[in-house]
């Protein structure tokens, strides 16, 4: 899993959006609702494994979201300490992203990679399976992130200037960017935005939250269920 794409709008106006790309193995997922988690009220999905998720908020408009694998593919050895998901969760622990990312022990974990969002500063956390790598991102430019573990250099090329030649046509907003992860692409099934790897992997869902100076909404659809859900908060 998976892909996500950051957008701007305006200086206080950002779409983030998140490609579930998931083994075909795996049981359907929960919607996301307000939910909580160690006395934290946040918003979710829920994995139906591991009761972990891939994406997550709360009402300070923080958003932190995870793509399998760092910077190339790994081979996956089970089994590891705790879930990715529970990670996810668990940076809404702290008082903050920052303080989180430098202070989390992440020994006995599958290697990652972890979208952070937080009072306008966005930062790409990555952890190996040995070392912490961190930076903090543009705001200003447009960012697509592929998952290491399914998918080659030259596919994730492809889809830079896919997103590259939606944004110079098409409008920034988020039911435009929506479409880009529903039907973004002109290549094989295995590296579309909404992509499937015939009996191995597809698209299972998309998450989107787009946050204004004014008020914050997340809109999903599993493909699963085909069940949606949108909401303010």
């Amino acid at each position: 899993m998976c892909t996500v794409t950051f957008i701007p709008v305006n200086n206080q106006e950002f779409i983030l959006t998140h490609n579930r790309d998931e083994k075909l193995t795996r049981s359907n997922s929960k919607l996301p609702k307000r939910r909580s988690f160690q006395g934290k009220e946040l918003i979710y999905p829920v994995d139906g494994d591991k009761n972990g998720t891939w994406f997550c908020s709360d009402a300070t408009g923080k958003i932190a979201c995870i793509l399998n694998g760092a910077f190339e593919k790994h081979i996956s050895k089970p089994p590891y300490a705790k879930s990715r998901g529970i990670i996810v969760l668990e940076s809404f622990l702290a008082p903050g992203f920052d303080q989180w990312t430098d202070s989390v022990k992440l020994q006995g974990i599958e290697p990652f990679t972890l979208i952070l969002f937080e009072k306008g500063v966005l930062t790409e956390f990555r952890w190996d399976g040995k070392e912490k790598h961190k930076k903090n991102l543009s705001t200003t430019d447009p960012h697509i992130w592929s998952s290491a573990t399914l998918y080659s250099k030259e596919a994730v090329t492809k889809r830079e200037n896919w997103l590259t030649d939606w944004l110079n046509t098409e409008p920034t907003t988020p039911e435009s960017i929506f479409r880009f992860h529903n039907y973004g692409g002109n290549d094989a099934k295995e590296t579309n935005l909404k992509m499937e790897i015939l009996g191995s992997h597809k698209t299972v869902s998309i998450t989107q939250v787009h946050i204004t100076k004014l008020h914050r909404s997340m809109n999903h659809i599993n493909f699963v269920s085909q069940e949606t859900t949108n909401f303010q908060y």
